[in-house]
């Protein structure tokens, strides 16, 4: 139910139980009861009167609360949406630089000072390092969710892909022989930080259901 619908709904039961107090009053009236039984009637009504309002206000407080918790959410999940793009756009260049290099020169070792590949590697796994704790009050509040699973999995990929990519520069390995499990690795990763930005987007942007 939409939140106006359920203000909506609030007012409907006020009105509906304003207009019986109104109509057991002016019936008693009508039917001239004693002032005793007026005042136990009325005695009633204002009991219900209170339970009701404090039904409102702790029905509206928890609606207030949840909306709270959206907004923290919201603010967390721009910073991780825009942090995790970014890693998003260095996993592109990657894969871009050695899809270019095994184009021009296939049988070439990799090396340590391999000037076409090394900063980035080092560059994505600074980056990572920089934004785990830039992310950690939203890691703690996601936590226990699949969002949070996904976030883990994610890191994990990067971590196997720069350790491949390490031992792969240590020792006397082609950028042909190489391709196939890196370009498998940065595949991984990219279908990771996807579902991750998609999942954040629902955190961020307000879905109207009327609209699905």
């Amino acid at each position: 139910m939409k939140k106006k619908d359920k203000y909506l709904e609030l007012l409907l039961w006020g009105i509906v139980a304003y207009a019986v107090a109104i109509l057991t009053y002016f019936t008693l009236k009508v039917f001239d009861q004693g002032v005793d039984s007026i005042s136990a009637i009325g005695s009633l009504l204002s009991a219900a009167a209170t339970f009701f309002a404090a039904f409102i206000a702790a029905y509206l407080f928890n609606d207030w609360k949840d909306q709270h918790n959206k907004i923290i959410l919201a603010g967390e999940a721009k910073l991780a949406f825009s942090l995790l793009h970014d890693e998003r756009n260095i996993l592109h260049d990657m894969k871009y630089v050695l899809s270019k290099k095994l184009e021009q020169s296939p049988s070439e070792y990799l090396n340590l000072y391999d000037s076409n590949l090394s900063p980035l590697p080092d560059t994505l796994t600074n980056m990572v390092n920089t934004n785990r704790l830039k992310l950690a009050e939203f890691v703690f509040l996601i936590e226990g969710s699949q969002l949070h699973s996904d976030l883990n999995a994610y890191r994990e990929s990067i971590t196997l892909l720069n350790k491949d990519i390490a031992v792969w520069k240590s020792s006397f390995t082609t950028y042909k022989d190489v391709f196939e499990k890196y370009d498998s690795l940065i595949e991984e990763s990219l279908r990771l930080n996807f579902i991750i930005l998609q999942d954040l987007k629902s955190y961020i942007l307000y879905k109207d259901k009327a609209l699905t």
